[in-house]
């Protein structure tokens, strides 16, 4: 059963572990807002900003990890980002850490929320279309060497 819920400094142990399990090139050419290491996990889990990080768990694991970030740097929208364990994608957990993190934001009163999502990612640009993310801009980018379109998408809450 996936609980999710605000990151913990009790977490960093689980976390780091859940970043080193999904460091592979295909997850960091598709996220890549920080390196997945446990000095990555120690950061996040000490807090102290107005940024939001989740983790949905199931049982004694982290099975995704997501995040509200842009508000410690003064941004009014912040920006969404998740990160599902590799063996359990093509699921309902981006959707569930997605509708979990826009009650959040709904909760703290922001109007709206933007990502980015690259085309090649084409189950992650469907979920976000059929929640109702817009298209703000699409430009042409070479990520890990290779040619995509990276979408930025903003839905209003």
């Amino acid at each position: 059963m996936l609980t999710i819920r605000p990151i913990r400094p009790s977490d960093l142990e689980k976390l780091a572990r859940f970043f080193e399990r999904n460091d592979t090139a295909a997850t960091r050419r598709q996220f890549h807002p920080f390196p997945l290491t446990e000095d990555s996990a120690r950061a996040l889990v000490r807090g102290g900003g107005s940024d939001a990080y989740f983790v949905g768990e199931d049982g004694d694991e982290i099975a995704a990890f997501a995040m509200l970030r842009g508000w410690d740097e003064g941004f009014e929208t912040p920006s969404f980002g998740v990160l599902v364990d590799a063996a359990r994608r093509r699921g309902s957990l981006g959707r569930r850490m997605l509708e979990h993190a826009l009650a959040h934001g709904r909760e703290r009163g922001c109007r709206g929320v933007r990502l980015s999502v690259y085309e090649s990612n084409a189950a992650a640009v469907r979920l976000y279309e059929s929640l109702r993310f817009e298209v703000v801009s699409a430009e042409p980018v070479v990520v890990a060497g290779e040619p995509d379109v990276r979408i930025v998408m903003h839905r209003g809450i």
